[in-house]
């Protein structure tokens, strides 16, 4: 909602009357809180072009059976690739879809629909009296496309690596961060300079 030279939203996922009626009170309240910036506009209806759909069909049409074998498969196989790794803290699927329905009054009108899947496993491992554990996960757009053999054995590969640590040798060398690592960096910084915080002279 633009009021005044001020922009801003509210979003719902209840789609009762109440609901979106204060949904846009929200929009309404927040706009009015917001700095005056002349630059910020609704987008023009000639510039919203249709997104095509990212729900796969395979997702929309999955059956539980379907999900919890890949649950199953994955514990299994965590738990048989190395002997130093015989327990699992967790073997978890999770899927989501989503309608997304954009509409304002300067006469843009859109919908798309997407959605995802995600498989996750936490390893055990022990050698000696030492134990360790690590993680991974896949994600993907329908349950047939997840590979539960190379999401355990990536699981089980980080959780032995971490049984046997290994000196770094000499100080000077580089550092090399985790894959996980990188991306929870990159997502912190990326928040900064997101166009609310920019246009509010609020990003560093």
């Amino acid at each position: 909602i633009r009021v005044d030279g001020r922009l801003w939203y509210a979003s719902t996922s209840d789609l009762y009357e109440s609901s979106i009626n204060l949904t846009v009170h929200r929009a309404r309240a927040n706009a009015a809180a917001s700095d005056r910036d002349e630059a910020q506009r609704l987008p023009d209806p000639d510039n919203a072009e249709p997104v095509d759909d990212f729900l796969h069909p395979d997702l929309a049409g999955s059956f539980l059976e379907v999900k919890t074998d890949l649950v199953r498969d994955l514990a299994r196989l965590t738990v048989s690739l190395d002997p130093h790794v015989k327990a699992i803290d967790t073997a978890e699927y999770h899927d989501e879809q989503r309608t997304v329905a954009i509409a304002s009054t300067r006469g843009v009108g859109v919908v798309h629909q997407s959605g995802h899947v995600e498989l996750w496993t936490d390893a055990l491992g022990e050698v000696d009296e030492f134990r360790a554990g690590d993680y991974a996960y896949q994600l993907g757009r329908a349950p047939e496309l997840l590979d539960p053999e190379a999401l355990a054995r990536k699981s089980v590969d980080r959780t032995v690596r971490l049984l046997s640590p290994t000196t770094s040798g000499p100080m000077g060398v580089p550092v090399i961060l985790d894959p996980y690592v990188v991306s929870e960096i990159v997502a912190a910084v990326g928040k900064g300079p997101r166009g609310g915080q920019v246009s509010e002279g609020r990003s560093h």
